[in-house]
């Protein structure tokens, strides 16, 4: 089968997943363990903290590295302590002149955690590596918020709802349910976690840095929803995206968003997208994005993520009428296969078939198609090939939209062997 390029930027729509892992801590079961056993765990602890002082002082450290060598692999001891074993034995190890264990002891540390940055000691370690092979622990982008992440001025008034833990970690989670999950992390609208570790810098730019757990749950439609209950939704900070279209989320889950589906619709009918927040308790809010179409969803949110304070009512954003370059992209690869289908019967007359076929056409506020042809800079002209083309874009159909006259188009396509 041919290959069909496009020319042009692409937006990719695709549905995805992101899990977060959160820091494994003590087993509760543990702390109702038998008293022998708590004393053994208490013994440990105690011998790791002997042993860290030792390493901290300079003093015995040879004596030190081998208890924290120990300890490391010890199931007395917590992730965490386990972890913090791992990056004394590295000072330990550099103390003694081993550099190469130094370093080899952290890989493994951070190797163990796979591709995780959200353990409590991850940004320690990531120091540690940086300073023993460059001899500089602080990344030259580190305080470059334009060289980090996203981070929208909504997000700060979030971070209210996630306080430091009893083991001094921020654990910041977000179960995001519908179509506007890439947007979100284009404008930085829920980057909480960064938003925490910003507000500590300002405050404090020579302290030691928060650690944030920061975890994102993102699925791409309402059908994820009974997945997501439990763990994602109701302990997290949840985020519904509605629209008309397939975003239609159905009114058995009403309980779940800041208002009922009847009520979504009658402010949608307006033409305007708008923001929801609802209060929970023993729980972060629940946050519901909602426009007439999907493409929409982008400028509401953008128009949210702005805000300085969480509105205590909906809040009302303006939205463009006629359709959008992705909207217009999005229903065009839907045709693709089809127009595909033209390509190969052109390469069975012309194996070395190639160019270009521009689509011209218009849309109507209904969303039919009219005045379908092939645009003069077409260079791929063959009259079968440009009269199947026209033939199955003539079925394509568009959003409706509120636009006043007609949407013109040119639609570039690239065909190639």
């Amino acid at each position: 089968m041919k290959n069909l390029g496009i020319l042009g930027t692409l937006v990719a729509l695709s549905t995805f997943a992101c899990g977060g892992q959160k820091e494994g801590g003590d087993d509760p079961a543990a702390a109702a363990s038998v008293a022998s056993a708590a004393s053994t765990a208490n013994s440990a602890g105690v011998r790791l903290e002997r042993a860290s002082r030792q390493v901290e002082t300079g003093d015995k450290v040879a004596e030190a590295r081998a208890e924290l060598a120990t300890l490391v692999a010890s199931p007395e001891l917590s992730a965490t302590e386990k972890d913090d074993a791992a990056l004394w034995l590295s000072r330990a190890y550099e103390l003694e002149g081993d550099k190469e264990k130094a370093i080899s002891t952290i890989e493994v540390l951070l190797a163990s955690h796979g591709n995780s940055n959200t353990f409590a000691k991850a940004e320690e370690a990531d120091q540690r590596l940086r300073k023993l092979l460059t001899g500089d622990a602080t990344s030259r982008f580190a305080q470059d918020d334009e060289n980090r992440d996203p981070v929208a001025p909504i997000a700060s008034a979030f971070i209210k709802y996630f306080p430091k833990n009893a083991g001094g970690l921020y654990d910041v989670t977000v179960a995001m349910i519908g179509r506007g999950v890439h947007d979100s992390d284009r404008l930085g609208t829920f980057a909480i976690g960064e938003a925490i570790r910003r507000s500590a810098d300002r405050a404090c730019p020579l302290c030691e840095k928060p650690k944030v757990h920061s975890g994102r749950h993102g699925h791409g439609s309402w059908t994820s929803i009974p997945g997501a209950r439990g763990a994602e939704i109701d302990r997290s900070l949840a985020v519904f995206y509605y629209d008309q279209q397939d975003g239609r989320i159905p009114a058995r889950y009403d309980a779940l968003l800041p208002m009922p589906t009847a009520e979504i619709e009658k402010r949608l009918a307006s033409g305007d997208g708008f923001v929801a927040v609802k209060e929970r308790p023993n729980a972060p809010p629940v946050v519901l994005v909602a426009a007439p179409r999907w493409s929409q969803l982008a400028t509401v949110e953008e128009a949210f993520s702005k805000l300085t304070a969480i509105p205590a009512e909906p809040f009302t954003v303006k939205v463009p009428n006629a359709l959008m370059p992705r909207e217009i992209q999005s229903v065009v690869r839907g045709g693709f296969d089809k127009m595909r289908g033209c390509y190969e019967q052109l390469t069975k007359r012309d194996p070395k078939a190639q160019g270009k076929f521009v689509l011209a056409f218009k849309i109507t506020g209904e969303g039919r198609i009219d005045d379908v042809r092939a645009d003069d800079a077409t260079t791929l002209k063959d009259a079968a090939f440009g009269t199947c083309m026209v033939e199955h874009a003539k079925t394509l159909v568009f959003p409706a939209s509120r636009a006043k006259g007609d949407t013109t188009v040119r639609y570039p396509i690239e065909f190639s062997p």
